[in-house]
């Protein structure tokens, strides 16, 4: 359907992102998550790809992490919250204040610093795995909260 098209091409979106590579990158990402979890119900999932992982990390906090704010009714308290790759080097910040979701690439001063491979973040954030899979540092309150404020679409 898209093994065609120009990249570049736009294209409608609901992101804001309106070039067909918006619809590349999340089909990519979707079947990612999905192949894990059609192994995961077969057996042990292997891990998400983590080039796949790290592209695909950005735009669930900036795509849908807002999304999911929406569906819940616990106030923010400007929690800011770190997730640190530990199979590279991405780092990205997630800082909760009112209704908003703000993403960033780090925060030395995040209430709580959660690390992991690129595969184990994004499977988090897609609530796949628990945060027990990560190494957390910080306020472990804080991020008991996180999937209050995120609860899963």
């Amino acid at each position: 359907m898209l093994g065609g098209t120009d990249p570049e091409e736009p294209v409608w979106s609901w992101a804001g992102d309106n070039r067909a590579v918006f619809w590349l990158r999340l089909e990519a990402l979707e079947a990612g998550v999905h192949r894990w979890d059609a192994q995961g119900a077969l057996g042990t999932p292997e891990s998400t790809d983590g080039a796949l992982a790290v592209d695909g990390i950005d735009p669930t906090i900036r795509w849908f992490l807002p999304v999911r704010r929406l569906r819940s009714t616990l106030p923010a308290r400007s929690e800011t919250y770190r997730f640190d790759q530990t199979d590279g080097p991405g780092t990205w910040s997630i800082q909760f204040d009112d209704g908003a979701v703000l993403a960033g690439t780090g925060s030395t001063d995040a209430h709580v610093v959660s690390s992991g491979t690129a595969s184990e973040i994004l499977l988090y954030l897609w609530h796949r795995v628990p945060a027990s899979a990560l190494s957390v540092t910080g306020d472990i309150e804080v991020l008991d909260r996180f999937d209050r404020l995120l609860p899963p679409l």
